[in-house]
C-alpha cells in the first residue's frame, strides 16, 4: 500500500467519511444530496487530500457515495473514465435537482410582497432566493429591483423609490434599509401613546350661532335593510368610545344622518349640516400664509410631517354645542360629543386648537391638521420631535402613524419644493400645460389660442409671437403643422408657465378655481387676479368615461379641490364651471340629490367654503384647454369613488323582489327610448333634440341612471313594456307602497314627471 493510500485510510478513520446516499425515494433526494456534497467537501479538506488529482478525488467521492448512487453513476450517468471531481458533482447535481417550471417560479416571484411584521432584509432575502429559480439571466437585478418597489409594504417608502432617477437594485436596498432604521429610531423618540386611539384636547369647543335663529329639524330618512344591523353596531361602538351619545328629547338643530360604506365594508357616520352651517358664526382665525411658510422653510435641511389622527374628533364639544350637532337615525336621535366632519367653521377652529398646543415650538409650522417640522440638522430635528411628542401627551392628542413622513430631504408645500438648496416651483403646477400634446386639427388649436388670448395682456408681443398659429385657422389655409408651428406652440406654453404670467399664491387675495370636464378628461386652474397659480389635468378612467355629464363636471370640481387642497382649505373660494345644472345641485342637501355617485362627490366638498359661479363655455378659456389636452394617468378610480353613500338610495332601495328588479333592468336595456336617454345623460344632450325626447329634455337636470335604471329625482322611470303590469302589481299590493316606488310617485312617462 502506498504512502498516499495509507494516508487516505488513516484520514478516513480519523475524520468521519460522509454517509452514503439512500436512493429509495429518488424523486425527493435533492436535499440529501446537498447535505452529502457539503459533508464531502468538508471531508476532503479535513483529510488533506486537496493535493490529490481531480480524477482521484472523483474516485474518492464515488467510494463514499454509497452502493445505490454508484450503480446509478456507472449504469446511467457515467461520462468518462477519467472524469474530474467537479464533472462528477455536476452530473449528480443536474440529476438530483428538481426540474424547475420557469412560469410557475416567475409567477410566485411576481406575487411575493412584504408581509405584515416582516423586516425588509427578510423580504429581500426571500425574493433573491426566489429569483435564483426564475431563469432571469442578466435581468435578475432589474427584476429584483422592480419586485422591491412593487412589493414593499410601506407606501411612503414605495413613493420614495419611485421618485429616484436611475434606481438600481443596490440603491433600492439602501433606501429601504435606511427608512427601516429611521422608523426604529423614531420609536425611541416617540412613546406609543401618541399614536394610539383617539385624542382629546383638554378644552371643550363652544360653537356659536346667529341670535334669534329658528332651529331646523330634519325628519328621519330610510336606511337600506341590509345596513340596519351594521348601522346599529357602528352607533353602539361610537357611543362606547364617547364620540356620540343618545338623545331622548332634541333641543336644537337635527340634521340628517349620512352613512358612508367604505370599500372594505366598514361604515363611517356623518351628518349633513347644511342648515346648521348657514347660521354658525366664524372665528376668523388666520391660517398661515405662503410668505410665513416660505420664511420658515427655505434652506432647511431636514423635514418631517405629522398628521393629527381622526383630526376633528380630537376636539370635544361643549354641552350646548353637542345639541347643535344632533342627527336622526332609525334607532332614534344621537348627538356628536366631538366635532363632526362637515362643519363650515371646522378648519379655522382646528387651526386654533393646533396652534394652542404646538404653535410656540421653534421649527414647527401648524397648518390645520398637519404639523410641518423643519431644522438645520438631524440632531436639532430629533430635539424638536421630542418636544412635539411631549406636547401631544400633555394636550392628549394623537398622530396618525401611517401618514407620518419622517426626515425628508425635500418637502412639497403651497406649490413649491423646499430643501437645503432653497425654494423652487413644484413642477406639478405647470406640467398640465408643458406636457400637452401638439394640436392635430384647427379645433384643438383654437382652444389653445383661446387661453393664450385670455392671458394676452401679460404676454409682451403676443400677437406677433402667435401669428403663425393664427394663420393656420384661416378658412382658406390647409392644416399643415410644421416645425415653425411647433416652436411657436412650445414657446407660448413656456411663457404661460413662467413669471410674470404664473403667479405665486397669496392667501390675502381672492381665490378662483376654474374646472371643466370633456368627454375623456378633466382640467382645472387656480387663479388670482386673473393670473394662473397652478394648472392640473388628467384623463378619465374607463369607468369615469361612463359618468353622466353632470357627474363628470362635479368630479372635475372635487378633483380640483383635492389637487389644490393646501391652497384653498380654510379659505373662501369661488368655483367657476360651465355646466349650469351644477349651480342648483350644489345648493341641495345630500338627501335631495338623487344619484348616489353625485352624493359621493358632493360629500367630498363639505370641508370647503365654496361659492359656485356659472360661466358660459365660450368664456372658459383656462380650464377648457387642460380638460381636452389632458395628461394621461393610470386607469385607477379615486379611492372615495368606491365608497357608497347611504342617505337616499335609488336602485338599491327598490322595494321589490330581486326577480322583479332584474326584469326592470332587462326591459330598460331593451327599451330604445331609455337606451337613447341614458346615452344623453352620460354624454350630454345634442343641439337638435329628437322629437320623442323633448319631454325628457325639460327634466334633464333631474335625470340620472343607476344600475341601468333611469330615475327622475327619486322616481323610477319604468320601461314602456312594464308600465301597465307594474301599476297592476302596485294596485294588488305586491310591493309596499313606499314613496320611491308607489302609484303617486312612479314615473311612467316624462309627462308624469312634470306633473309630479
Amino acid at each position: 500500500m502506498s504512502e498516499d493510500e495509507k494516508g487516505v485510510m488513516t484520514c478516513a478513520v480519523e475524520y468521519k467519511m460522509p454517509k452514503g446516499l439512500n436512493l429509495d425515494n429518488i424523486d425527493n433526494c435533492y436535499p440529501q444530496w446537498q447535505r452529502f456534497k457539503q459533508s464531502f467537501r468538508t471531508f476532503i479538506m479535513a483529510a488533506g487530500v486537496e493535493k490529490f488529482s481531480e480524477t482521484r478525488k472523483a474516485a474518492i467521492l464515488l467510494n463514499c457515495i454509497g452502493q445505490q448512487a454508484q450503480e446509478l453513476y456507472f449504469n446511467v450517468l457515467k461520462i468518462d473514465e477519467k472524469a474530474k471531481l467537479e464533472d462528477v458533482l455536476d452530473v449528480f447535481e443536474n440529476y438530483f435537482k428538481p426540474k424547475q417550471n420557469d412560469v410557475i417560479n416567475t409567477y410566485n416571484f411576481n406575487k411575493r410582497t412584504q408581509e405584515e411584521g416582516e423586516s425588509f432584509d427578510a423580504f429581500y432575502t426571500a425574493i433573491r432566493k426566489m429569483a435564483e429559480n426564475c431563469n432571469f439571466g442578466d435581468q435578475k437585478e432589474r427584476m429584483i429591483r422592480d419586485r422591491i418597489v412593487i412589493g414593499v409594504k410601506e407606501q411612503r417608502m414605495q413613493q420614495k423609490l419611485l421618485e429616484v432617477k436611475d434606481l438600481t437594485m443596490n440603491k433600492a436596498v439602501d433606501i429601504c434599509r435606511s427608512a427601516e432604521l429611521s422608523k426604529e429610531h423614531l420609536k425611541t423618540l416617540a412613546k406609543s401613546e401618541v399614536h394610539a386611539g383617539v385624542g382629546e384636547f383638554k378644552s371643550a369647543l363652544q360653537l356659536r350661532i346667529q341670535p334669534g335663529v329658528q332651529p331646523v329639524v330634519r325628519p328621519p330618512r330610510r336606511v337600506p335593510n341590509a345596513l340596519m344591523k351594521r348601522l346599529a353596531d357602528k352607533l353602539e361602538a361610537l357611543v362606547k368610545h364617547k364620540v356620540i351619545a343618545r338623545v331622548k328629547h332634541p333641543k336644537s338643530f337635527v340634521s340628517n344622518l349620512v352613512i358612508i360604506e367604505k370599500k372594505d365594508g366598514s361604515l363611517r357616520i356623518c351628518l349633513d349640516p347644511k342648515d346648521l352651517n348657514k347660521v354658525l358664526i366664524r372665528e376668523h382665525h388666520l391660517i398661515p400664509t405662503i410668505d410665513e411658510i416660505v420664511s420658515k422653510l427655505c434652506n432647511k435641511k431636514c423635514f418631517s410631517v405629522l398628521d393629527l389622527s381622526d383630526g376633528f374628533y380630537n376636539i370635544k364639544l361643549s354641552e350646548d354645542s353637542n345639541d347643535l350637532c344632533t342627527f336622526n337615525s332609525p334607532y332614534g336621535c344621537f348627538k356628536f360629543l366631538r366635532m363632526p366632519f362637515g362643519l363650515s367653521v371646522a378648519p379655522e377652529i382646528f387651526q386654533r386648537y393646533s396652534e394652542m398646543a404646538f404653535g410656540d415650538i421653534p421649527g414647527v409650522i401648524v397648518y390645520c391638521d398637519d404639523l410641518l417640522i423643519s431644522s438645520d440638522s438631524e440632531q436639532e430635528h430629533d430635539a424638536i420631535l421630542r418636544k412635539v411628542f411631549e406636547r401631544a401627551l400633555e394636550h392628549n392628542v394623537r398622530f396618525n402613524e401611517k401618514k407620518f413622513q419622517y426626515k425628508l430631504k425635500e418637502v412639497k408645500y403651497f406649490g413649491h419644493l423646499f430643501s437645503e438648496k432653497g425654494m423652487k416651483i413644484d413642477p406639478d403646477r405647470v406640467n398640465a400645460i408643458l406636457n400637452m400634446k401638439s394640436p392635430t386639427n384647427k379645433k384643438q388649436l383654437q382652444i389653445f389660442l383661446g387661453m393664450v388670448s385670455y392671458l394676452r395682456k401679460f404676454i409682451p408681443n403676443m400677437a406677433d409671437i402667435a401669428s403663425p398659429l393664427h394663420l393656420l385657422l384661416k378658412k382658406d389655409v390647409e392644416w399643415l403643422w410644421t416645425e415653425v408651428h411647433e416652436n411657436v406652440y412650445n414657446n407660448l406654453k413656456k411663457k404661460i408657465t413662467e413669471a410674470p404670467i404664473l403667479q405665486n399664491f397669496n392667501s390675502k387675495l381672492p381665490i378662483v378655481v376654474q374646472c371643466d370636464a370633456s368627454k375623456d378628461g378633466i382640467g382645472c386652474c387656480l387663479l388670482q387676479n386673473n393670473k394662473p397659480v397652478s394648472f392640473a389635468s388628467r384623463s378619465l378612467t374607463q369607468s369615469e368615461k361612463n359618468f353622466s355629464q353632470i357627474e363628470k363636471e362635479l368630479l372635475s370640481v372635487v378633483w380640483a379641490t383635492k389637487k389644490f387642497h393646501y391652497y384653498i382649505y380654510g379659505q373662501k373660494i369661488t368655483i367657476i364651471n360651465d355646466h349650469k345644472p351644477l349651480e342648483s345641485l350644489l345648493k341641495k342637501h345630500l338627501h335631495d340629490i338623487p344619484s348616489p355617485r353625485l352624493q359621493r362627490l358632493k360629500l367630498k366638498l363639505l370641508k370647503y367654503n365654496i361659492e359656485f359661479k356659472y360661466l358660459q363655455g365660450k368664456f372658459m378659456y383656462i380650464a377648457d384647454l387642460p380638460s381636452r389636452s389632458y395628461q394621461e394617468s393610470d386607469d385607477v378610480d379615486e379611492p372615495y369613488m368606491y365608497e357608497v353613500i347611504h342617505c337616499v338610495g335609488l336602485s338599491q332601495n327598490l322595494e321589490c323582489v330581486e326577480e322583479q328588479k332584474l326584469k326592470l333592468i332587462s326591459e330598460s336595456s331593451n327599451d330604445s327610448e331609455l337606451a337613447e336617454l341614458i346615452e344623453y345623460i352620460k354624454n350630454g344632450w345634442p343641439i337638435n333634440i329628437p322629437d320623442h325626447l323633448h319631454s325628457y329634455h325639460k327634466l334633464k337636470d333631474d335625470l340620472s341612471f343607476d344600475d341601468k335604471l333611469v330615475f327622475f329625482k327619486e322616481r323610477l322611470i319604468v320601461p314602456k313594456s312594464l308600465r301597465m303590469s307594474t301599476l297592476k302589481i302596485l294596485h294588488e299590493g305586491h310591493i309596499e307602497p313606499l314613496s320611491l316606488f308607489d302609484q303617486r310617485r312612479l314615473c311612467g312617462s316624462p309627462e308624469e314627471g312634470l306633473a309630479g
